[in-house]
């Protein structure tokens, strides 16, 4: 997926309407929240986010490419994310190339941004990405300082999209939140640092990221549970099936056992004469049934 969810909490934060016009508000309590939690015990980093990853919430727009025009009829798409240096290191995603931005550069909006491998690789194939320059969301061109990896926002099987990373604070947003050891220890100290900073900024939402994580890949582990249900009955029918059909080959064959034991066949030999004409049926079965089980595997897929 390309972050670590284990121990991470997710609360979704939104200034009160009384505060949210105040120019720079955002940037001084968010930031004000941050320093605090940094300094609880149990807590290993936070920071913010405008999305989290399979959670659903997504924003793109027109990516503007300095010095590249799109082939005829391509649109040029990126999904962009506003976030703060620490998101990275909270969800613990790989910086592959380049540097992170800094808190001066996210607390001034600084015309900068950080891409994920795919855009790097789709837009500037065989080249370096960082210190080229793109436009998104505003007019403004950014320079790329930073290429990290690729994040499954949308779930381990969907494709990868472009991403642009944006430092800044924004409201709404979401702050995630990275425990030491237990996640659920920490709930209790960021309840309290959010009435702190303000009564009225609501608490509410909290979510573990492995449950938002679980939740996307809900459908298809249910499906595999109901198919793999399916295939031990089946395989259960076939064993009881192939008995079956043994104990009556056997049951109507006592006559011919009893003349070729009063001639002097063996006990072995008798069992030996069955099993074998049990495995070569067997083995028929088993390669039709693994050609069609190949074929039907990819016309599924």
């Amino acid at each position: 997926t390309g972050f670590e969810s284990a121990n991470v909490v997710t609360v979704p934060v939104a200034l009160p309407p009384t505060e949210a016009p105040a120019p720079g508000r955002a940037a001084a309590l968010f930031g004000e929240l941050l320093e605090a939690l940094q300094g609880q015990p149990g807590i290993h980093s936070a920071g913010l986010t405008s999305h989290v990853p399979m959670s659903g919430d997504d924003s793109r727009s027109g990516l503007g490419i300095e010095g590249a025009a799109p082939a005829q009829g391509e649109p040029v798409r990126g999904h962009w994310r506003v976030v703060t240096p620490d998101y990275f290191l909270v969800m613990q995603i790989r910086l592959i190339h380049g540097r992170l931005p800094t808190r001066a550069e996210t607390e001034n909006g600084a015309p900068v941004a950080v891409i994920n491998r795919t855009a790097a690789d789709r837009y500037w194939p065989g080249a370096d990405a960082v210190g080229k320059r793109l436009r998104i969301v505003t007019p403004e061109w950014r320079e790329i300082i930073g290429v990290i990896d690729d994040v499954r926002h949308w779930g381990p099987s969907n494709p990868v999209n472009p991403e642009v990373y944006l430092p800044g604070f924004r409201s709404p947003a979401y702050l995630v939140v990275r425990a030491t050891h237990d996640a659920a220890a920490i709930a209790g100290p960021i309840r309290a640092q959010l009435r702190r900073l303000s009564p009225d900024l609501p608490v509410a939402g909290m979510r573990m990221m492995d449950e938002i994580r679980g939740r996307s890949v809900a459908s298809p582990r249910f499906y595999l549970m109901v198919l793999g249900l399916f295939g031990g009955v089946a395989l259960a029918l076939a064993v009881i099936g192939v008995y079956g059909v043994v104990a009556y080959t056997v049951a109507q064959s006592r006559a011919d056992i009893g003349i070729r034991m009063a001639l002097g066949a063996r006990r072995k030999d008798v069992v030996r004469m069955f099993v074998r004409q049990g495995a070569v049926l067997t083995g028929l079965g088993l390669a039709l049934g693994a050609g069609g089980a190949f074929a039907a595997t990819r016309l599924m897929t």
